[in-house]
């Protein structure tokens, strides 16, 4: 299967989105209070790298066309820190994986006596 050209040429800039939107959290588009109140963050605050996070935004409103509350949802930002974590190798096993690992640990032999052939004759 051939690449896309145009995905090839703009492959630093879907990077630069998907991390945008990995580091994507709720409290960049919404806000509460400590009775729990929703408040959406002001479009014009927040970061436009955090909007393309946000799936759907919902509003509820009573019979009277009220509005009682308010709902949103981001993209699975759990799915998406899974591609960029693919997409750099971290995913990928290595050979070396089922190797135990030693680190800091220096193996020394014996010392050796170093006999010479004088010492041997007036030892025997």
């Amino acid at each position: 299967m051939r690449r896309s050209a145009t995905i090839m040429a703009n492959r630093e800039a879907i990077a630069w989105h998907m991390l945008a939107m990995g580091s994507t959290v709720i409290t960049d588009v919404v806000g509460w209070n400590e009775a729990g109140e929703l408040k959406f963050v002001p479009s014009s605050k927040v970061d436009p790298r955090h909007i393309g996070m946000v799936k759907s935004i919902e509003q509820r409103l009573n019979k009277d066309g009220d509005v009682v509350g308010l709902k949103v949802t981001l993209y699975d930002r759990v799915a998406v820190l899974r591609l960029l974590a693919g997409a750099a190798g971290l995913l990928r096993k290595d050979a070396d994986d089922d190797k135990p690992a030693v680190m800091g640990v220096r193996v020394r032999g014996p010392k050796r006596k170093t006999v010479t052939v004088e010492q041997e004759k007036s030892d025997g």
